[in-house]
């Protein structure tokens, strides 16, 4: 069944909320940031009541605008992916369009806060080290073996979400290491008992694209100090912002507070020793406030969803 894909001007004209994201709305911009928009969209009857499969998301450049459709928006916020949460806490100068839809949206937003906001802000700031690390070529082999084992612990700690049978003891990583022949080799306690076929094939390839991507990556050449730098500045705000989701129950996107220390970091004024060393002490502070959070431990799957069903019957 094929998927279509629509044009600008008919996502532009049913977009639900659209807002400025990126460098602009954490204040991190400079002369040459680029601006970048999202925005949520719920297609007309005539286009969402289609047998084909439903649209999610479409990508334009210049400017650069990604739209989502009101479920997949839900989803990926609900999975607590850090960009998407963001739209919803975005501060008022950097929305371009509101709706009562998106409004609702806002009043709810904190559905969407959960204890997985530990994984995923820690998440994608261990990707931006990874990127540093192998731009300076100072990544070890201990360090791809650590990014390694907290993607794939990552990807098995949600099979619980998606394969009903699953319980947090079925799968865990035991090791990881490179081998005499200087390949990366992953080892895994797996025990299922009355586990149907189905979602054990699905949990293994899930866990197998993870490994094969990884192991393709290799080392990365050596990047500008600048474009490196602006890594560091991301990953640190990944970092305090992931404490402060634990700790405070809301996301701060624009970093009044800490903006010049931010942009220091990437105009390079530290050393790459001190700002490892940084990482580090954030890396304590974000396991302890994910030790004391007050934040449920997961998302309440069926206020979320009839929060999606309210939206969609009062659009139509």
């Amino acid at each position: 069944m094929s998927k279509l894909n629509y044009d600008y001007n008919t996502l532009s004209g049913n977009t639900i909320y659209e807002v400025i994201t990126g460098s602009q709305s954490y204040g991190l911009n400079t002369d040459n940031s680029d601006i970048d928009i999202k925005g949520i969209v719920i297609l007309p009857k005539e286009l969402f009541f289609s047998m084909t499969n439903e649209w999610e998301t479409e990508v334009f450049h210049d400017p650069d605008i990604e739209y989502h459709s009101l479920k997949k928006f839900m989803n990926l916020a609900n999975s607590q992916n850090p960009t998407v949460l963001e739209m919803l806490y975005t501060e008022s100068q950097f929305i371009n369009k509101s709706t009562s839809a998106s409004e609702k949206l806002r009043e709810n937003r904190h559905l969407f806060l959960s204890q997985n906001c530990f994984f995923a802000f820690g998440g994608y700031a261990q990707q931006q080290l990874m990127k540093i690390k192998n731009g300076l070529e100072k990544a070890t082999d201990d360090d791809r073996n650590k990014h390694l084992r907290y993607t794939v612990e990552n990807i098995i700690r949600r099979f619980s979400e998606r394969y009903p049978t699953y319980n947090n003891d079925n799968i865990k990583v035991l090791d990881i290491h490179y081998d005499e022949d200087g390949k990366q080799q992953m080892y895994l306690s797996v025990h299922f008992d009355n586990t149907p076929i189905t979602q054990l094939s699905g949990m293994v390839s899930e866990i197998q694209n993870a490994y094969k991507g990884y192991t393709k990556i290799g080392n990365r050449n050596r990047k500008p100090e600048q474009k490196l730098g602006k890594h560091a500045m991301h990953l640190i705000r990944l970092l305090t912002t992931g404490i402060e989701v634990l700790e405070q129950q809301t996301i701060q996107v624009y970093r009044s507070e800490d903006r010049d220390f931010l942009l220091s970091l990437r105009n390079g004024d530290y050393e790459w020793d001190e700002v490892f060393k940084m990482i580090d002490e954030l890396e304590l502070k974000l396991q302890q406030a994910f030790k004391y959070t007050k934040l449920p431990k997961v998302t309440d799957w069926n206020k979320i969803n009839n929060l999606y069903k309210e939206i969609m019957l009062e659009h139509f």
